[in-house]
């Protein structure tokens, strides 16, 4: 299936651009963890021991002290140790404040467009992880309704994003190697080991990954665009809205370092329940999810390199289940599922993370995804409905200079990304090969003015210009853009 994903001319330039870059002399290069203001107070050290250069991008560091449950292996982690303070609160906030403007509308001249500029704040987030006991650790995010954020439009419901226990090192247990961490059991509400985070992506708070939030038939328009009557309806269908969102489920995951590679083998197995982003009030249908990956000479973010694989397989149900409240139901046609009447969906994905220089971090992914007929809404004279099938991907380069010249060493992330979608098959007959593909650049700076063991300040700018194919109510192109800058900080 990825094979076919060559087709289109935009995609190989990905490809070839990750395989030019992987296929580049590899070198041992200098080693720079899921770290917030808590876990700097805890272990009094900055938090840029655990980020690149600063929150929220973890390095490789950060992504091991994160895979290891939130424990660094000593008796220090223990929330009761003698080392940390007794009024110690594992708690963190983070909101950004600043300007954003927006910008969409159809394509040309006499298309028209809606326009949107204001001084505000996106959202709030109360976050706290750590360890319970040994080897038990937790993570919450709590993001309240606040009627004035997203810059003045009102929040849709405080909800959260993240709510889960983890048991780590279980094979201890069983005679294994106490120090490997190959097995660790996660329950609760989490985001899935996504080829890349979106929750740690420096442009999370506005431009996201693409085809982690794209559903076909659905015209994309990024999470700060609200839906209005210059973008056309598209057609129903009802699999997952989203890859990025918390997700109630179970995960096995483990990391173990390999012989002969120095880098690490890390797997993530996962069983969701169908509610949530899977576009329903849920059955007893489950989801099933897995990544793994292979990094070399390093974690494969600031110093080697890493491979991955992942793929969704599921069903998502097409029939109203009566013990859902309707406004929680979001099916094709208009209403939830119930167990036994899902359709299958399925995804998979290659990704791949490369460093070099010391700085630099090229990392990507692209995508095939399909979706049965029968979850496409079927809707009076759109014609006949067939699987709905399309391909995506995208390359990000970071780049956290270790020096420049009269600034010596700054404090500086800067990045851009592309992203794409191509349509291979629409869901509904009807529609044009091309409806709805999606073409993304994204260019990010962001400056660390402050990180303490109390504080993390970041002067953040960020835009983002977009396109989606045919997708405005007189057939034209749609653009939209997005600009920002403010400061984001955490406590």
């Amino acid at each position: 299936m990825i094979i076919r994903m060559l087709k289109r001319r935009s995609l190989i330039v990905i490809v070839f651009g990750l395989i030019a870059f992987l296929s580049y002399e590899w070198s041992l290069l200098a080693p720079k963890a899921d770290a917030i203001p808590a876990f700097a107070r805890k272990y009094n050290f900055a938090c840029n021991v655990c980020h690149v250069p600063g929150f929220p991008k973890l390095n490789d560091f950060g992504n091991l002290f994160r895979d290891h449950g939130y424990q660094m292996g000593g008796e220090n982690d223990l929330p009761e140790h003698e080392s940390i303070n007794m009024g110690y609160w594992p708690v963190s906030l983070r909101t950004q404040v600043g300007y954003r403007s927006l910008s969409i509308g159809p394509d040309g001249k006499n298309g028209g467009e809606v326009t949107n500029g204001s001084f505000g704040f996106k959202t709030l987030n109360l976050l706290s992880y750590g360890v319970l006991a040994k080897d038990t650790s937790y993570g919450i995010i709590y993001a309240p309704n606040l009627n004035s954020a997203n810059y003045g439009a009102a929040s849709t419901g405080s909800d959260l994003p993240n709510a889960f226990v983890r048991l780590n090192n279980l094979q201890r247990f069983l005679g294994g190697d106490a120090t490997s961490y190959l097995m660790n059991v996660k329950v609760g509400k989490y985001e899935p080991e996504l080829p890349f985070s979106a929750f740690r992506n420096p442009t999370q708070f506005n431009t996201p990954i693409v085809f982690y939030n794209y559903r076909a038939g659905n015209p994309y328009t990024s999470a700060n665009f609200p839906a209005n009557s210059r973008i056309s309806s598209g057609y129903g269908n009802s699999t997952m809205s989203s890859l990025q969102q918390g997700m109630n489920g179970l995960e096995l995951a483990g990391i173990k370092p390999t012989s002969g590679t120095n880098g690490y083998f890390r797997y993530s197995l996962n069983a969701f329940s169908t509610t949530g982003p899977f576009g329903n009030g849920g059955g007893r249908n489950m989801i099933f999810y897995g990544h793994a990956t292979q990094s070399f000479d390093g974690y494969g973010i600031v110093s080697g390199h890493r491979i991955g694989i992942s793929w969704w397989q599921g069903d998502s149900p097409t029939v109203a289940n009566p013990l859902v409240p309707a406004g929680q139901n979001n099916a094709a046609g208009g209403s939830g599922g119930t167990s036994g009447t899902g359709k299958t969906f399925s995804r998979v994905a290659l990704d791949a993370s490369t460093t070099f220089d010391g700085q630099w971090n090229l990392f990507g992914s692209i995508i095939h995804a399909r979706d049965s007929k029968d979850l496409i809404a079927n809707t009076a004279g759109q014609g006949p409905r067939q699987d709905a099938v399309w391909n995506g991907g995208f390359a990000e380069l970071d780049w956290y200079p270790t020096e420049l010249p009269f600034f010596g060493t700054p404090g500086w992330l800067l990045l851009y990304r592309y992203d794409l979608v191509r349509n291979e098959q629409q869901g509904l007959r009807s529609f044009q090969g091309n409806y709805n593909n999606v073409d993304s650049h994204t260019w990010m700076t962001r400056y660390y003015i402050h990180q303490s063991a109390r504080t993390d300040v970041a002067w953040h700018t960020e835009y983002n210009w977009f396109r989606t194919r045919a997708t405005g109510t007189n057939g034209r192109d749609v653009v939209g853009q997005m600009f920002f800058t403010g400061i984001d900080f955490a406590l």
